[in-house]
């Protein structure tokens, strides 16, 4: 009797325990949440240092509203002063978008409160549950932290991508490309650059055209198999090139 006392007396302590350890991760979450809400659909701030040493403090768009931007691009003036070609619209951005939208006005379907047509109200009524759901749905509320974290991951990857550095003078060992077309902002304009690049996010070899990718332990092996393109007058060693936009 005295054991089952003990055994009835240790599980309520560990269930009031893991209850405890539930409503923690449950009111972090919630704060994650809201944190990535915010400036997925409230301005941002950041410093400005100026060459004179000065900081300045400057308004940045909400990063759905810079996504919707990056899909719909405008004509752009090259530095010779002529209108440049039309920027390609960014699909991944619309594809985040679209994420963004199904998840959010799926959990809100059936819900009393309004229903914003613009996405960013809409995400921002999204996470106006998370104080509720906090105690009624503390999984969910995980699950939302984690998801809404991963999209502003994602948007700020789109919006600034990690620099890369092009691999020139080889073809791709797969599709068999030397170079790519890609937008510059600089030159307002498409402009030639190597196919195969080295992404320093992911530490990977990847070819432009053809989005074969290769692990950082096949750099080696990848000059090795890489042959020269036969018709460029380029110096076909395998020579690492500062570059942006391959």
């Amino acid at each position: 009797m005295t054991d089952q006392l003990t055994d009835f007396v240790q599980s309520g302590h560990s269930t009031r325990r893991e209850a405890a350890e539930a409503r923690q991760r449950a009111a972090l979450a919630r704060l994650t949440w809201e944190t990535a809400v915010d400036q997925l659909v409230r301005v941002g701030f950041v410093k400005l240092l100026r060459d004179d040493g000065t900081i300045e403090r400057a308004e940045v768009l909400p990063l759905l509203d810079q996504l919707a931007e990056a899909v719909t691009p405008g004509g752009e003036y090259t530095s010779g002063g002529g209108l440049g070609s039309k920027p390609p619209a960014d699909l991944t951005a619309l594809s985040l978008l679209a994420e963004i939208s199904t998840e959010v006005r799926r959990c809100c379907a059936g819900h009393d409160h309004p229903h914003p047509a613009e996405l960013g109200p809409h995400v921002d009524r999204w996470a106006a549950h998370a104080e509720q759901w906090q105690h009624d749905a503390p999984e969910y509320v995980c699950w939302a932290a984690a998801v809404a974290n991963d999209w502003v991951r994602r948007a700020r990857q789109i919006l600034d991508p990690p620099r890369r550095y092009t691999l020139r003078g080889r073809a791709c060992p797969v599709c068999r490309a030397t170079a790519v077309h890609t937008w510059s902002e600089d030159e307002g304009d498409f402009v030639r650059r190597p196919a195969l690049a080295i992404d320093s996010d992911r530490t990977e070899v990847v070819c432009g055209a053809c989005a074969q990718r290769w692990p950082l332990g096949a750099w080696t092996a990848l000059a090795a198999k890489s042959t020269p393109d036969s018709e460029s007058d380029e110096d076909h060693s395998l020579v690492v090139t500062e570059g942006i936009d391959a």
